[in-house]
C-alpha cells in the first residue's frame, strides 16, 4: 500500500478528517430516533473507538484488525449519497452499497492490495445483514451466505461496534449482533464458509434456497471462462496464455467485425454475442467470454444464461494499476477513448466470491 492510515484508529480519523467524502459525512444528519449523537461522521468516529473494545480484538492478526479499521471509517460512507428526509424521517436506504463503491475507489487509490482492498469492500456491503437479522424468515441462511462475502467473525466484530457506537432508542441491534455470532458458530461458518458445501449450494443459497441439508449436483455440460476488467487490463493476452484454444466470444472483435465504435449504441453487438454463446451453450462446448463485465447486473445476465444451460461459470478478473492499464490501452491497435474507460471506472464493481462458481481477482 502507497499510504496505510489504518495501523490504529486514530490516524484513520486523522487522514480521513482532510477527505472531501469524510467532510460530506460530517455534513449528513442522521434520524435522531437511532443516532442521537448526530452526523454520519460522529457517528462513525465512535465506532471507530468502539472496535479496540469488541471482544477478541488484541487476538485479531495485525491485517484483520486494520481491515476491520477501514470498514469501520467506511461503513458509512455511502449515506451522504442516500439519505433523504422523508416527511421528516431521515433514511439512507441503499448506503451499503454506495459506501461499498466509495470504499473500492478510495482504496484503489491509496495502493491497497486488490485481494485485501475487496475484503474492506465486502465487510462495508455486508455490515447491515447482522442488524436485520430478526426480520429474516430464515436467519441461519442469512448468516451462511455472508460467510461467502466476509469472515464473519469480523463482520459480527464490525456490526458489534457500530451497535456500540450509536446513541438512541433500543432497537435491539445487539441482540441481533450476539444472535448472528450464535448462528455461525452453531453452522460452523463463523471464519470461513460452510463446511462441505459445494460451488452449486453458493449460487443456489443467493438464490433464495435453503441448502443446509442437501448437497447440489454441480453442472456438467459445460464451463464459461467471463474475462472481467476494464478496458487495457491484459484479458486478451490472460486468455492466450492460460485457454489458448478455447472459442472466444468478444465484444471488442464483434465491434470490430461489425463496425461498431466503442462509445456507440452497443445493441447490435450484445446481440450478435448472445447468439454465439448460445451456440457454444447449446452443443456443451467451454469457451471464454470476454468483455469488460464491470458492473453486477451486466455479468449476472451473462452468467444466468451460462447456468440455464446447466454451465459451470468461473470469473477471472484483472485490475492493474490504472497507470498500466491506460498505457497499455493506447498500445492496442484500436485503443478506447479514455473518457470511456474513466466511465467504466466510475461504476466499475469487482466480482464477488457469491456470482460464479468460481471467482478470481488477478492484481
Amino acid at each position: 500500500m502507497t499510504m496505510n492510515p489504518f495501523q490504529t484508529v486514530e490516524s484513520a480519523i486523522s487522514w480521513a478528517e482532510g477527505q472531501d467524502w469524510c467532510r460530506n459525512m460530517a455534513s449528513c444528519p442522521q434520524d435522531p430516533k437511532f443516532h442521537m449523537e448526530g452526523d454520519v461522521w460522529t457517528h462513525t468516529k465512535r465506532v471507530l473507538r468502539e472496535l479496540p473494545q469488541v471482544p477478541g480484538w488484541n487476538e485479531l492478526a495485525s491485517d484483520d484488525r486494520q481491515a476491520l479499521t477501514a470498514a469501520g471509517l467506511l461503513h458509512d460512507s455511502g449515506k451522504p449519497r442516500t439519505t433523504l428526509d422523508e416527511n421528516g424521517t431521515i433514511t439512507s436506504r441503499g448506503h451499503s452499497r454506495a459506501g461499498a463503491r466509495l470504499a473500492r475507489n478510495v482504496l484503489r487509490e491509496l495502493g491497497m492490495a486488490l485481494a485485501e482492498r475487496e475484503r474492506v469492500v465486502n465487510l462495508v456491503a455486508c455490515h447491515g445483514w447482522p442488524p436485520r437479522i430478526l426480520d429474516r424468515s430464515r436467519p441461519e441462511m442469512e448468516v451462511i451466505k455472508a460467510a461467502w462475502l466476509a469472515r464473519n467473525d469480523l463482520l459480527w466484530a464490525l456490526s458489534w461496534a457500530d451497535a456500540k457506537g450509536r446513541l438512541g432508542q433500543d432497537t435491539g441491534f445487539l441482540d441481533a449482533v450476539s444472535l448472528w455470532r450464535d448462528i455461525a458458530l452453531e453452522n460452523d461458518c463463523w471464519r470461513h464458509p460452510l463446511p462441505g458445501a459445494n460451488a452449486e449450494a453458493k449460487l443456489l443459497a443467493f438464490d433464495g434456497k435453503d441448502i443446509r441439508f442437501y448437497k447440489p449436483q454441480e453442472p456438467n455440460r459445460g464451463r464459461m471462462i467471463m474475462m472481467s476488467g476494464l478496458p487495457g487490463t491484459g484479458k486478451d493476452t490472460w486468455l492466450h496464455e492460460h485457454f489458448p484454444e478455447m472459442p472466444v466470444v468478444s465484444l471488442d472483435a464483434l465491434r470490430e467485425s461489425m463496425d461498431v465504435d466503442p462509445d456507440d449504441a452497443q445493441g447490435s453487438v450484445v446481440d450478435a454475442a448472445k447468439e454465439l454463446a448460445r451456440q457454444h451453450l447449446r452443443q456443451g462446448t467451454a469457451f471464454s467470454f470476454n468483455a469488460t463485465n464491470v458492473t453486477r447486473e451486466t455479468r449476472a445476465r451473462w452468467i444466468r444464461l451460462a447456468r440455464d444451460y446447466d454451465f459451470q461459470v468461473a470469473v477471472v478478473y484483472i485490475e492493474p494499476p490504472l497507470a498500466a492499464i491506460l498505457e497499455q490501452n493506447m498500445r492496442r491497435p484500436s485503443p478506447v477513448p479514455e473518457s470511456v474507460i474513466m466511465k467504466l471506472l466510475a461504476k466499475l464493481e469487482a466480482p464477488s466470491g457469491n456470482e460464479a462458481h468460481e471467482v478470481t481477482l488477478l492484481p
